[in-house]
């Protein structure tokens, strides 16, 4: 209807917003009037929780409207990072549900309640856009046109706009009354709590279709910590039939604030979300939810220690679910490895957060306070795990296997290890961990970091790794899952009795696995938490596994933690946790989406011309595509029957793809033609993980990483001559990755750890030798060269930097700029997470939904019995 500008009126000194209603309507007196009945509507108002209009008038051909400035953010916006803790979204429910009692008792229903119709202010909520709302008359819609909403479509068959929030009777053309406000306010809150619409589909027929046949899934289904009337109230909103739901909107807001006394009123106050910067080395979580997990931990903790009167029987610990939101800003670290530990006893709780600059660090915290502490010199920390006395904890970073003591200090470094793929410290003080991506399960001394291999791949059964290990109660026996490679059924449970180099298989298609003290092994399948019964002493399963359905944790990782005392904590999956979409983003950090469906896209490699790109998509199994720019259309390059697929890089004439192949328990570099089926061609050889990195000018090269069990990351080059040598450019105890060669062949940028942190450096290409230089000075990974070698561009954290650089008649380089910072995704291979147009455009993959399930940890306390009852051994 018109467009909305910020502006000051000088006669009260105060600033304000002015609503315009546009020239083409403002001639339609229809639309005239609908606009001076929006000033009057809101103008009828006198509530907190809805905008104020100040004045409305016509200059010249003008008609305006002039209302309150608010600063903050809608509804929708705040739910794109994902779902609302319980108290902040029952807080919100209130204001709302009295703002809507206002205007009702006015008779003026609003007609199109929707979270972007919502404001998110300090001084609280604010309703906007009375515009729709239509003054109580007994009147019927005659169609579907003349209901209050549009459908914007974005692209064909996708529907955004408040659609998802009409009542059956808006869509049947029946009449409307202030029950229609009620049906949409259970559409808002269901999506505040679970951070996903109630009703949706793929297209508008399928959204309607939903909203007049189904019943959305219960939130304590999605969000076990809330409580069991919270569905009541939210399905009675939803009620087909308008006679059936609340029939006040005051009826409901009593029943909110019932609900919030009962459930969440501990201390007194329903804390918003801060948006203040945080000061100091220590930071809480919000206090409403603080009070919940303090009382689920009184609870817990009272029942636990029951004052038994004389002749009674104690009674059994009841089960208590609560949740911890972490600090506002904060996400949890990369979960494609384990980002989160319990202490044995229960009481502590580790975790791996980004806070702000894209870099992990660890923070500790007690179950039972709100107080959160960053550990100092954890950065890029990941895989995080208690020593069995609580005093220490165990992760890996910068390549290396670290410890540090829970009680404060500087970290120490046991060994190298290149990747995080699961530790565990054992009663004997040895730490068992996982070290690369495609290698066995080794183990070190907690003192003095001499390590060893303790398990031994079965290459010819295609085993590729071993991972998440954990060593069984007694010390006789270890527990780890066996990765056979990317498909459909490629992780498997398997134990090993120590003084052996024998393993054998407990379980197919499940992995880490963690044995708990109640007899039970749990352990993730296609993204379910599972639990069967298991004898530790005969190492055998004594009963029929069960699922644990109201938990959903992340399929790679299986993200969750369990005490020794009976506390389960994990993170709840995210359904479009992979789903992202490619973008071009220019150097002020604009971004811009490509017309392509969105896909679990990783590494994009653009081709030589311009005109094309390849690109990982994660799947069964990962596989490559190349995607015409001219038509938008994505091929399909790689098979999935031929194994796993990453990382792509283009020979310099762009009639050739290069890319790390997992197959038959390796993981090697292939090659194949664009142009045609020809069959793929394997370029190297050798048990170690191996990445291609780049081209040399002409073809004649192509640098590679090459995961050493000993030095960790190398550089490796590959001649394309008759001999076909493989030479070793750069092999230290560093861990280089991700080697890229100048567009002039004469010099090699890499990723190091040399310096204690990633760094990124030049050396002459192809060497051996000659003097190295420090590109990056403050953190660096993933470099890539403009297409004219003029400048290097680098990852630091979320940041792009660029250093401009220069070859003759030396090479030099600038100081390093910012150029823009955004959430895109990283590459876990070594290989460039985006890539570089030839019109300097930077090729990306934006996460749709960024760390929308992982802002929160679950916590379930005194869990076993609930497990003995689910899962009894026989």
């Amino acid at each position: 209807m018109g467009e909305v500008y910020k502006a000051v009126d000088p006669r009260l000194n105060r600033t304000v917003a002015i609503k315009i209603l546009h020239q083409h309507i403002s001639d339609n007196p229809e639309a005239r009037a609908r606009f001076e009945r929006e000033a009057q509507t809101i103008a009828r108002l006198n509530n907190p929780h809805i905008c104020v209009v100040y004045d409305v008038g016509r200059n010249e051909k003008t008609d305006f409207l002039v209302m309150e400035l608010l600063d903050g953010e809608t509804l929708a916006r705040r739910l794109e990072r994902g779902a609302l803790s319980l108290d902040q979204a029952l807080g919100y429910a209130v204001e709302i549900a009295d703002a809507l009692d206002k205007a009702h008792r006015q008779g003026i229903t609003h007609r199109d309640l929707k979270p972007g119709n919502i404001m998110l202010t300090r001084s609280g909520l604010k309703l906007l856009d009375f515009g729709l709302a239509k003054l109580q008359q007994p009147q019927i819609v005659s169609s579907l046109s003349e209901a209050p909403t549009k459908v914007d479509a974005t692209a064909e068959g996708t529907i955004v706009g408040s659609i998802h929030y009409m009542s059956p009777e808006q869509l049947e053309g029946a009449q409307i009354d202030s029950r229609t406000d009620i049906f949409a306010f259970g559409a808002v809150l269901h999506e505040m709590l679970t951070g996903r619409k109630a009703f949706d589909g793929k297209s508008a027929v399928s959204v309607m279709s939903a909203i007049l046949k189904d019943t959305p899934v219960p939130v304590s289904q999605l969000q076990p910590v809330s409580p069991p009337a919270v569905d009541r109230l939210i399905a009675r909103c939803l009620a087909k039939n308008p006679d059936d739901r609340w029939q006040s909107a005051g009826d409901l807001g009593h029943e909110l604030k019932w609900l919030m006394g009962s459930s969440l009123q501990v201390s007194g106050s329903i804390t918003r979300e801060s948006k203040l910067p945080v000061k100091g080395w220590r930071r809480t979580i919000p206090a409403g939810m603080a009070a919940l997990i303090a009382l689920g931990v009184a609870i817990g903790a009272g029942l636990a220690v029951w004052m038994v009167k004389p002749g009674e029987l104690p009674r059994t610990p009841q089960t208590v679910r609560a949740a911890i939101p972490l600090p506002p800003g904060d996400t949890l670290g990369y979960l494609g490895t384990p980002v989160m530990a319990l202490s044995p006893d229960g009481t502590m709780l580790v975790y791996a957060a980004v806070h702000g600059n894209g870099k992990a660090q660890l923070y500790l915290r007690a179950v039972d306070s709100t107080e959160v502490k960053p550990i100092d010199g954890t950065d890029d920390a990941r895989g995080p795990f208690f020593s069995p006395d609580g005093k220490w904890i165990g992760f890996f970073a910068q390549n290396k296997l670290k410890k540090v003591p829970t009680s404060g200090g500087a970290p120490q470094t046991l060994c190298d290890a290149g990747g995080s793929n699961g530790g565990a410290w054992g009663e004997d003080d040895f730490i068992y961990y996982a070290p690369f991506s495609t290698s066995a399960i080794f183990k070190t001394h907690a003192t003095d970091g001499k390590c060893e291999e303790l398990t031994k791949l079965d290459r010819s059964k295609g085993e590729v790794s071993h991972r998440a290990p954990q060593l069984l109660p007694g010390g006789k026996a270890l527990l780890f899952t066996v990765w056979t490679g990317p498909g459909t059924d490629e992780r498997h449970l398997h134990v090993q009795p120590l003084g052996t180099d024998q393993h054998h298989e407990l379980m197919r298609g499940a992995s880490s696995g963690r044995y708990v003290p109640s007899g039970h092994l749990l352990y993730s399948r296609a993204g379910a938490l599972m639990v069967v019964p298991f004898d530790v002493a005969s190492l055998k399963l004594t009963g029929s596994p069960e699922p644990l359905a109201e938990h959903t944790v992340d399929i790679e990782t299986a993200s969750f933690t369990v005490s020794d005392s009976g506390t389960l904590a994990y993170i709840p999956s995210s359904p479009r946790r992979n789903d992202r979409r490619l973008v071009w983003v220019d150097t002020k950090g604009v971004a811009v989406p490509l017309p392509v469906r969105t896909g679990a896209f990783f590494e994009p490699s653009i081709s030589p011309d311009g005109h094309s790109a390849a690109v990982t998509i994660d799947g069964p199994v990962e596989a490559i595509s190349i995607l015409e720019f001219s038509r938008n259309i994505l091929t399909p390059f790689t098979s999935m029957t031929m194994g796993s697929s990453q990382a792509p890089v283009w020979t310099g004439d762009g009639r050739r793809l290069a890319y790390r192949g997992t197959r038959n328990g390796f993981r090697n570099v292939y090659w194949k033609s664009v142009e045609g089926d020809n069959a793929e061609q394997q370029l190297t050889n050798s048990e170690n993980n191996q990445t291609p990195g780049s081209f040399s000018p002409k073809d004649q090269q192509l640098a590679y990483t090459d995961i050493d069990l000993i030095t960790g990351g190398d550089i490796w080059v590959l001649g394309f001559d008759e001999s076909r040598n493989r030479t070793e450019f750069r092999k230290t105890a560093a861990f280089e990755t991700g080697p890229v060669i100048s567009p002039v062949g004469r010099w090699l940028a890499y990723s190091s750890g040399e310096s204690g942190q990633r760094e990124i450096y030049v050396l002459p290409f192809p060497g051996p030798g000659g003097k190295k230089y420090q590109i990056s000075t403050d953190g660096g990974s993933e470099p890539v060269w403009s297409r004219d070698g003029s400048q290097l561009f680098y990852r630091n954290g979320n940041k792009m930097m660029a250093v401009g650089v220069t070859t003759q008649p030396d090479f030099t380089a600038s100081t390093p700029r910012f150029l823009f910072e955004g959430q895109y995704e990283f590459s876990d291979t070594g290989h460039a997470g985006y890539d570089v147009a030839p019109d300097g455009r930077f090729l990306m993959i934006q996460p749709l939904e960024p760390a929308q399930a992982a802002t929160q940890i679950n916590l379930v306390l005194h869990w076993f019995d609930e497990l003995k009852r689910l899962a009894p051994r026989n």
